[in-house]
């Protein structure tokens, strides 16, 4: 075992990738490995992280990848509900991805309907599979659905105060996106602060084979979404500075790594937009 006297994710990560149509740049490790995961390979993600914790910034990253991807191969479309608005404001006034989204909360009937038309999308593809596939085919004709629920709990609250009934009817419809919509070719984000049982119940944090925790305010909630991690990772999570998370994934083992920075929010917005 060496002891090291820096610790190794001290230093930002820069996106450099040319190629838009690369593996997707998630993380690196202490050991300098990059993890990088195809769009195909992607399933569905909880993120959560207090605020100022880095978890806006790596989905700024992400999205802007997205970005990249859509207008390179026209095989990916981003939807989602943001109740801030800001996440996805930029996408407004794409010919795209704009009607795939709701940005606020001022409506939430809009939100009712673009959830129930994502169930529909998902319901419409899977009937039409050929008889010899379990899961679709992405492409241009049929593109991809990275679907961001932007501080999912807070939607909820919304919902649940507007009308209980609003917002059982969101849990359900965000619940069989969960369950069914990866053989669809939907990935699906949940985002929080905090993985709270109440509100990003056990069925949900299992659907979630990606997870993904930034500084939070205690062990107890890092377990939410790391049960097995080690008493002193989740102790050094509570105390990490800005872009320093924990991440599971399918077939790796719990790693601490460091997100990608994209530059911040302009940077972010002109990557979207440009």
């Amino acid at each position: 075992m060496e002891l090291l006297h820096v610790d190794p994710l001290t230093d930002p990560i820069g996106i450099v990738d040319a190629d838009p149509l690369a593996p997707v740049l998630l993380a690196r490790t202490e050991e300098g490995t990059d993890i990088r995961l195809p769009w195909d390979d992607w399933t569905h993600w909880a993120i959560q992280g207090a605020t100022g914790s880095g978890k806006s910034s790596w989905l700024y990253s992400i999205l802007g990848a997205a970005a990249d991807r859509a207008r390179a191969a026209h095989d990916l479309v981003i939807a989602g509900v943001d109740p801030s608005g800001l996440l996805l404001r930029p996408f407004a006034r794409s010919d795209v991805h704009a009607r795939w989204q709701v940005c606020g909360l001022s409506d939430l009937d809009r939100v009712d309907k673009l959830l129930t038309w994502l169930v529909s999308e998902m319901d419409r593809r899977i009937e039409n599979l050929p008889a010899a596939a379990d899961s679709v085919v992405t492409g241009p004709d049929l593109p991809r659905v990275l679907c961001v629920m932007e501080e999912y709990p807070a939607l909820l609250r919304a919902a649940d105060t507007h009308d209980n009934k609003l917002g059982k009817r969101i849990r359900a419809l965000v619940g069989r996106l969960l369950s069914e919509s990866r053989k669809a070719g939907y990935s699906i984000i949940l985002v929080a602060q905090r993985a709270e049982a109440t509100l990003m119940g056990g069925n949900e944090r299992a659907q979630c084979e990606s997870r993904l925790s930034f500084r939070c305010d205690g062990p107890d909630s890092v377990k939410l979404l790391h049960p097995s991690a080690d008493p002193g990772l989740s102790d050094a999570l509570i105390e990490s500075p800005p872009g320093i998370g924990l991440l599971n994934l399918p077939g790796r083992p719990l790693s601490r790594v460091r997100a990608p920075w994209a530059g911040g929010y302009a940077a972010y917005v002109e990557r979207v937009t440009r």
